[in-house]
């Protein structure tokens, strides 16, 4: 139904998020949420965040710490406990690589404990090149580069690719 919130910076490097939202829940019923979000960034891509909220008359707390994976390749992971309005406990750790992303997820409740493992990537054929890469949303584009292997190839100024022994390379 409408929502409110507001962010400052707190103790030199972190962040400080407070917030107010009523949500339907089912039918006429509704649920009112206040809560304090203080996040602290702890390096390249990785910080930690804590949470306290007041949802329809109950405490609840958050605590978690997390990296990212490189938008290149690269390992990211996940820890977050809560306690109060939810008790549960996760973990998450992600393997992305040129030719799809990998996560293996756990979680513990009341009613016990429970784990997902999740693939998603995407195979293709362009320009007499068959491949497999990450999931494709949108074009991607065959480089060719002849008899130069080993050349990098850019996308937004980002690496995206290498050429290979043929001097071709796949950019998704």
């Amino acid at each position: 139904l409408w929502s409110a919130n507001y962010a400052m910076p707190a103790f030199e490097r972190g962040y400080l998020n407070a917030y107010a939202l009523m949500t339907d829940v089912s039918g006429n019923a509704r649920s009112t949420s206040v809560g304090l979000m203080l996040t602290f960034p702890l390096g390249d891509r990785r910080y930690a965040m804590t949470t306290a909220e007041r949802r329809d008359g109950q405490w609840g707390g958050r605590a978690e710490i997390r990296q990212d994976a490189p938008a290149d390749t690269g390992i990211g992971y996940r820890v977050a406990a809560s306690q109060g309005i939810y008790n549960r406990r996760e973990a998450e750790l992600g393997w992305r690589t040129r030719h799809g992303v990998f996560t293996a997820q756990a979680v513990h409740e009341s009613q016990g404990v429970s784990g997902r493992l999740l693939a998603s990537g995407g195979v293709g054929y362009a320009d007499g090149m068959a491949f497999a890469s990450r999931w494709i949303d949108n074009g991607f584009a065959v480089v060719t580069v002849p008899d130069s292997p080993g050349i990098g190839v850019y996308r937004e100024n980002q690496p995206a690719a290498v050429t290979n022994k043929d001097g071709r390379a796949l950019v998704t």
